[in-house]
């Protein structure tokens, strides 16, 4: 892997007097105008006079997403859109509310909310270190918290108004995935959202056709064959899902990492088991590549 690049530390006394020059400089632009914007930053570290976050090189991106640059700031954008529509209205002052990204990885998709909070003001919690500090070398205007794989005490309680986290509870085990839904009831305000996205019965019923198709000897995607190799049957793993279950499975002997498929009901059970201070305001289904869920703080 070849060396991260971070941003020039050139001092900037906008960043002194500017609660976020980032919203000063681009924040009349629309999403799609702000999207191509991001994408110009894979090239030009520096536009209108504003520097900014370096990427880690694509391979990495690629071993984490998938895919890189343009088509991994893509997707990034359209959960972005999906959050700003179903919390944004809610929120009484953003320039003034505290946001996480919640297992961030090298910062994908914090990056697209950059211009909408006070720099001050935004957070990323990654408990993989060398995630950590990638994202930290990266992207120095967000205040990056490295911690545990479970739940530490670190973040501060009460405190943020909006969370994210993309595709972290499609692989959480129900123990971690409790786990860190308390910890979210600990550090949200009252009245703070969280939006996090779930495998659902969409990938559950790719699976099995993919395992149908690997059994003609046909190729599949390599990932889905990791995922059938440790699913078992995949008609019982769907009929559990539909009984409201919390379906999970892990090729590995890992306790807290797999493949986790958490329905409406299986969410709305384990808030109600665990009496977490929790409303489910959306389960999506359909408008992302993973189901998504809202929940809002008591």
């Amino acid at each position: 892997m070849s060396n991260v690049a971070a941003p020039i530390p050139i001092f900037d006394r906008r960043f002194v007097t500017d609660d976020n020059v980032f919203r000063s400089v681009f924040g009349t632009l629309s999403d799609k105008e702000w999207f191509e914007v991001l994408v110009q930053s894979l090239s030009d570290s520096e536009i209108a006079g504003v520097e900014f976050p370096s990427f880690p090189d694509e391979q990495l991106q690629t071993q984490i997403h998938g895919h890189s640059g343009r088509h991994s700031i893509s997707e990034a954008l359209i959960f972005y859109t999906f959050v700003k529509e179903r919390t944004y209205p809610k929120i009484e002052e953003i320039s003034t509310s505290y946001f996480l990204d919640f297992a961030a990885g090298w910062g994908r998709i914090s990056r697209l909310f950059l211009r909408d909070f006070n720099l001050k003001r935004m957070f990323a919690y990654e408990p993989n270190l060398a995630f950590c500090s990638i994202g930290r070398a990266c992207n120095p205007f967000i205040n990056y918290l490295c911690g545990d794989y479970l739940p530490d005490g670190m973040l501060p309680a009460g405190t943020f108004n909006l969370a994210v986290g993309w595709s972290i509870f499609s692989h959480l085990s129900e123990f971690a995935a409790t786990a860190w839904l308390e910890e979210m009831g600990r550090i949200m305000a009252p009245g703070g959202q969280c939006v996090f996205t779930t495998w659902g019965l969409r990938f559950l019923e790719r699976l099995r056709r993919e395992a149908e198709e690997a059994a003609q000897g046909k190729p599949i995607n390599w990932y889905s064959k990791i995922c059938i190799d440790s699913a078992g049957s995949l008609d019982d793993q769907i009929k559990r899902y539909g009984s409201g279950e919390f379906v999970w499975f892990t090729q590995s002997t890992a306790k807290l990492y797999g493949e986790a498929f958490v329905g409406p009901r299986a969410l709305s059970h384990l808030i109600e088991k665990n009496a977490l201070p929790f409303d489910v305001v959306v389960f999506d289904a359909e408008s992302l590549a993973q189901d998504a869920f809202v929940l809002k703080r008591r």
